[in-house]
C-alpha cells in the first residue's frame, strides 16, 4: 500500500511489526514526537504572516505618500496569500484573528491617504 497522505489512514486498523518485537513501542513513540511537529508547523505558518505585520505596522507611522500607496498594495497581496493557506481546523482562531489584525492595518492604511 503506498500512502501521499495521513489522511489516508482514517478509519483503518493498522499493525505495526511482530508480537514483542517493540516496534510498536517505537511507533508510539514517533507519533508523540510527530503531533508537536504539526502543531508547529500550523503555527508557524500563522507566526510567519504575524512578522510581515509587524513590520510593516512598525514603519508605518514613517511612511511618505508614495510609501504608503505601496504598503496598501502590499498588504492587499498579502491578504490574498494568506486567505489562499491551508490551517488545520484546530488552529483557526488564530488564522482570522490574523486576518483580522491584517485588515485593521488595511484600513489604517487607506485612511492617512
Amino acid at each position: 500500500m503506498e500512502l501521499h497522505n495521513l489522511s489516508e489512514l482514517k478509519g483503518k486498523r493498522i499493525a505495526v511489526g511482530a508480537e514483542g518485537s517493540g516496534t510498536k513501542a517505537l511507533a508510539i513513540t514517533l507519533v508523540k514526537l510527530f503531533l508537536p511537529l504539526v502543531s508547529w508547523r500550523s503555527r508557524s505558518k500563522i507566526y510567519h504572516w504575524y512578522r510581515t505585520l509587524n513590520d510593516i505596522e512598525d514603519e508605518m507611522g514613517t511612511y511618505d505618500e508614495v510609501q504608503r500607496r505601496e504598503a496598501v498594495s502590499k498588504f492587499e497581496q498579502a491578504l490574498q496569500k494568506i486567505q489562499k493557506v491551508d490551517v488545520p481546523l484546530s488552529y483557526r482562531r488564530e488564522y482570522y484573528d490574523l486576518i483580522q489584525h491584517f485588515e485593521l492595518i488595511l484600513g489604517k492604511l487607506r485612511m492617512r491617504g
